[in-house]
């Protein structure tokens, strides 16, 4: 005799479908729409909470996604200024000046 469990059972509702994780696998990125590409698919609503909290229990993290601002510089001046630092860092490396990096709030390292 073979016993099959609920999940394994071919018109169990669990069969196809898809688990939250699966969801986050398929877009990592924003957690918020995963939440409702979920809602959509299966007609339940999962808290961000509860979305964070499987992702940890299934040891997936999501981290801060940094935007970059490269293609807004302007290559020009760009370059100017990486040729003006460069400068600085050549006469301080033979003694001639002090160099200091700050930003405009005046912290120093």
């Amino acid at each position: 005799m073979i016993t099959l469990a609920v999940a394994d059972h071919p018109n169990s509702p669990q069969t196809n479908r898809p688990s939250p994780q699966h969801y986050i696998k398929e877009d990592p990125v924003r957690s918020k729409q995963v939440v409702e590409r979920l809602a959509n698919k299966t007609e339940k609503r999962l808290s961000l909470s509860s979305l964070k909290r499987l992702a940890k229990r299934a040891r997936l993290r999501w981290k801060r996604v940094r935007k970059s601002l490269k293609s807004l510089r302007d290559p020009d001046a760009f370059a100017k200024a990486k040729r003006e630092l460069e400068a600085l860092q050549k006469q301080e490396d033979q003694g001639q000046i002090a160099l200091y990096y700050f930003d405009e709030a005046g912290f120093a390292l």
